[in-house]
């Protein structure tokens, strides 16, 4: 009896695995993907050109009639339920990105988009999503799939879909890993109509059979670029095994490696129209200032006091570090001495993780110090500056990185420190051509060891060619006298002009949400103001 029940088991578990990997039946209901004439002239062709020129948009079509760029609202002909959640946002035209988006997606092409981050992508294909699946809404699945590498990602691109789907009292549904399955079931079982989730968490709902994928009509993969870095490329090809071929595949990267480009080939199905808005290798947004500081280890920390004193009030920095350690390590540092610093990375629990996002987003926090967990996705938009405290390894990070800051049209700026004895030299001479191609200034010393002279240890920056010369950036010098020295009563940002993070933390209690949130954590930096 036992051996007959084990047979069965077997048996069963072997149907679970071969339909995990089988094609869902193909639907006969044709799927409605045109719901614009791509032939109309909105404009005259030398407006488009001249609008595509300005900003280094490039169509690479493949004899694809491409319709023309939707540069006003008014070109865009979404339903007026859409148009009122729009202009509530007062948005006073459409991105590059997007002006250039919504037409090929709603004359129904599927679209490969290089672009860089923080250019409004997500409300560009999100919104032709939402006219695509009211088209046909049905039940029994979502009909959006929308993939993304991380969590971070999932949740802000689920603000967004929770708003504008109000127009359409549609339901969604955000799935990532990292956090209690039970809310997440419970949302897909009210058979959401949008789900945006990241692949490993979504594949063991479909191998528990929670949630199918028959009706998915339009998918897209956000950040896929990102996916492949973090090897999630076996978990993508196993869910587009379970999506229809016939559906409409959005693809969006910020690089375009030959990684990522035979990825795009395998997914998108119904000849794509290539878009890229700037380089095809790397995007570099041309409203950030980058600058480079050559320097030693042990001068880090120092110069990093130096510049968070020369900011203003109104200044909102990102530091990025390498490794968890350090990351804690840094951020306790700064607090000890009067800069009050949260930190973000991948050993805090989400529920600590949402907190430290909710207090930097609000501006309670105006430093944050993170590893590359933070450097993808994370829509932030007044973050003026970002500092690379260590290189990455990849210059596909570095590029990450910077991008959280000019976002949206906005100015940025990055500093990057670099110590050349432990950069590869390659990546060195991959630095110095993104400066070069976005019209930076290129350090010397940054410039002779990635060219042509072999960096010598013993041989100090020219930047520092004295012991006793001020910081690089030659700003104030800081007074230790009046570092940890604010009163306790103080508020958290009742600060001097010049220093917009300034707060001594050594007798500042965390707030009580905070208090809950790490009860069973260690103690993290950015309230404790002793190293332990």
């Amino acid at each position: 009896m036992d051996h007959q029940n084990n047979n069965t088991k077997q048996k069963d578990f072997a149907g679970i695995l071969c339909s995990q990997y089988a094609k869902p039946q193909i639907n006969s209901t044709p799927i409605q993907k045109v719901f614009i004439d791509p032939t109309q002239r909105i404009y005259e062709d030398i407006v488009v050109s001249e609008y595509l020129d300005e900003h280094s948009i490039v169509v690479e079509q493949n004899d694809i009639q491409v319709p023309q760029p939707f540069i006003e609202w008014k070109d865009c002909q979404f339903p007026n339920q859409l148009n009122k959640r729009i202009s509530l946002k007062a948005y006073n035209r459409p991105t590059p990105i997007q002006a250039s988006v919504f037409p090929i997606i709603m004359s129904g092409h599927d679209l490969i988009g290089i672009a860089q981050t923080g250019s409004g992508k997500t409300i560009a294909y999100l919104l032709p999503g939402l006219v695509h699946i009211e088209s046909q809404r049905k039940k029994g699945g979502p009909m959006m799939l929308i993939l993304v590498p991380t969590r971070e990602l999932a949740m802000q691109i689920q603000e967004h879909i929770s708003y504008f789907s109000e127009a359409y009292n549609m339901n969604s549904a955000c799935i990532y890993g990292g956090a209690d399955k039970r809310p997440q079931e419970m949302a897909l079982a009210r058979d959401p109509d949008i789900v945006v989730a990241t692949p490993g968490r979504l594949i063991d709902f479909l191998d528990a059979q929670v949630t199918n994928l028959h009706n998915v009509t339009y998918l897209v993969l956000d950040e896929a670029d990102r996916m492949l870095d973090m090897g999630f490329e076996q978990q993508v090809r196993k869910i587009d095994s379970y999506i229809r071929e016939d559906r409409q595949t959005v693809f969006f990267s910020a690089t375009w490696p030959k990684t990522v480009q035979n990825l795009a080939c395998d997914l998108c199905h119904n000849e794509p129209i290539n878009l890229y808005i700037g380089s095809q290798e790397v995007t570099i947004n041309k409203n950030i200032t980058q600058e480079t500081i050559c320097l030693y280890q042990n001068e880090k920390q120092e110069e990093l006091l130096y510049i968070l004193e020369e900011l203003s009030n109104k200044d909102k920095v990102l530091i990025f570090v390498e490794t968890k350690k350090d990351c804690e390590d840094l951020a306790s540092y700064l607090s000890e001495h009067g800069f009050f610093c949260m930190s973000l990375h991948g050993d805090k629990t989400q529920q600590q993780r949402d907190y430290v996002m909710k207090e930097f987003k609000a501006s309670k926090c105006k430093l944050l110090c993170a590893t590359d967990v933070a450097s993808r996705g994370l829509d932030v938009r007044d973050i003026s500056l970002v500092i690379n405290y260590d290189f990455p390894n990849q210059i596909d990070n570095y590029v990450h990185r910077i991008g959280r800051t000019g976002r949206a049209g906005d100015k940025g700026r990055s500093i990057t420190m670099i110590t050349l004895d432990a950069m590869d030299p390659r990546v060195a001479k991959q630095l110095v051509d993104l400066l070069k191609d976005s019209e930076q200034v290129v350090n010397d010393d940054l410039y002779d060891f990635a060219y042509s002279k072999p960096y010598q240890k013993s041989k100090r920056p020219n930047q520092r060619k004295k012991p006793n010369d001020k910081p690089i950036t030659q700003s104030k010098p800081v007074n230790s006298n009046n570092l940890n020295t604010q009163k306790p009563q103080q508020k958290q940002f009742n600060l001097k002009a010049s220093s917009p993070v300034k707060q001594s933390t050594s007798s500042m209690p965390p707030p009580p949400e905070l208090k809950k949130a790490f009860s069973d954590a260690p103690v993290f930096g950015f309230f404790n103001s002793k190293k332990e």
